[in-house]
């Protein structure tokens, strides 16, 4: 199992220059959680890819329901506190710490692309690309 932040699932779900190492990921380990905060991400990110990239509306709507799909039943609620904790103590974003958090919570790796996350948490934070390989 692994924790996979927003920016894998979409390298996962969505056409990029990362997205045959999410597959690679995916491979090694297909039982991903994430945290709630993902969805909103999520379409966040669909949003610009229709504003931006010029997605169709319908192929954005099929790649949320394609990460919908994957990701029900494994959306987890890290604890509040170690959060908030997490966030005070690594200068990381109360977003960011979420997934930090569940990961810490979990004894499990947290798989990211994100600077910020994977200087701050380097005890379980690692790229995918390290994950992969490593």
């Amino acid at each position: 199992m692994i924790v996979a932040d927003t920016n894998l699932l979409a390298y996962l779900h969505l056409p990029g220059t990362k997205s045959e190492v999410a597959d690679d990921v995916l491979v090694k380990d297909p039982d991903w959680v994430s945290t709630p905060l993902w969805a909103s991400e999520f379409r966040n990110i669909l949003f610009a890819f229709v504003r931006t990239q010029g997605m169709p509306p319908d192929l954005a709507r099929a790649h949320w329901q394609d990460a919908q799909t994957q990701m029900a039943g494994h959306v987890l609620i890290p604890d509040p506190e170690h959060i908030l904790a997490k966030a005070d103590s690594t200068s990381l974003s109360a977003y960011d710490a979420e997934y930090v958090a569940l990961a810490e919570a979990l004894g499990v790796r947290l798989v990211t692309s994100d600077k910020e996350i994977l200087r701050h948490a380097r005890g379980v934070a690692c790229s995918p690309e390290a994950f992969v390989h490593g």
